[in-house]
């Protein structure tokens, strides 16, 4: 029982050290300005901007207090930003909490997040938009 422990803290401790180390990466490097971070596949063959576009951006921006910039970066993250946070509190305190997360993960909340995002998708991608605008 004691090893089945350490390796679920081990583990803990290797994921959040991830997300520590990602972290710091986006609040240090300009996406922009660094060329060895990762490109959007769907907008390099494309040209179109995906629901994900201007993430990285976002998180650059919030991670340097530039919550507008981040907005501007990609709107539709900023407003997921506390269904996300809520969606990884249900996953960490499922057996906790099992009625939040039964909601969370539901085929409705699924649906419609879906729904969001192709809309998403189709909105920021409409011409008649000015060059910049929430992407």
């Amino acid at each position: 029982m004691i090893l089945k422990s350490t390796g679920k803290r081990y583990t803990s401790l290797i994921v959040w050290g991830a997300v520590a180390a990602i972290l710091l990466v986006y609040a240090v490097f300009d996406p922009l300005q660094a060329g060895w971070m990762p490109r959007c596949p769907f907008n390099f063959f494309t040209g179109l901007s995906c629901p994900g576009c201007g993430s990285q951006r976002a998180l650059h921006a919030v991670l340097n207090g530039d919550f507008a910039g981040a907005f501007q970066a990609n709107a539709f993250l900023m407003v997921m930003i506390p269904f996300i946070v809520l969606v990884a509190y249900a996953e960490i305190t499922k057996k906790k909490h099992p009625r939040l997360y039964g909601v969370v993960s539901s085929w409705p909340v699924i649906l419609t997040l879906l729904v969001l995002m192709v809309g998403w998708t189709i909105y920021r991608n409409l011409p008649l938009l000015p060059h910049g605008h929430f992407n």
